[in-house]
């Protein structure tokens, strides 16, 4: 996922969630240790390296397509913690919620609060935005 305005990609590897920032500035989540870190790092660098490489075939003009998106994608992307901060009985049913525009994103406290979730955040605002949910944060 990609968020232009904020400058930020955001992707799954495996179970890991990847966020680039415009400055450089890498979170990752479900990292074992520092050596796995840093290999993955090495790896994003020499896909980076690929990509500059061929960046004369790559067509910026393509539109991208938007993608349904359900209430499990977005549970997917929530701290799973059934709070309740956000007055629902469950992290599930604030997704549905959530879907239907019954609840706005920030009503999730853990999510913005918590640093912990900071990158399935980044990850479900991209997930939303490419679904053509409109919001501000």
């Amino acid at each position: 996922s990609y968020n232009a305005k904020d400058g930020w990609i955001s992707f799954k590897k495996g179970q890991r969630i990847i966020t680039i920032h415009s400055d450089g500035f890498v979170t990752m989540t479900m990292i074992g240790d520092r050596e796995e870190a840093l290999s993955i790092l090495k790896e994003l660098e020499d896909k980076a390296k690929l990509a500059w490489e061929k960046r004369n075939e790559i067509d910026i003009n393509k539109p991208l397509q938007k993608i349904f998106v359900g209430a499990l994608d977005v549970y997917k992307y929530l701290p799973k913690t059934n709070c309740k901060e956000c007055g629902e009985q469950s992290c599930m049913a604030f997704a549905v919620k959530l879907l239907n525009g019954e609840k706005d994103i920030k009503d999730c406290k853990p999510l913005f609060e918590d640093r912990r979730y900071m990158g399935i955040r980044e990850t479900l605002i991209s997930l939303l935005i490419s679904t053509g949910y409109d919001f501000e944060l």
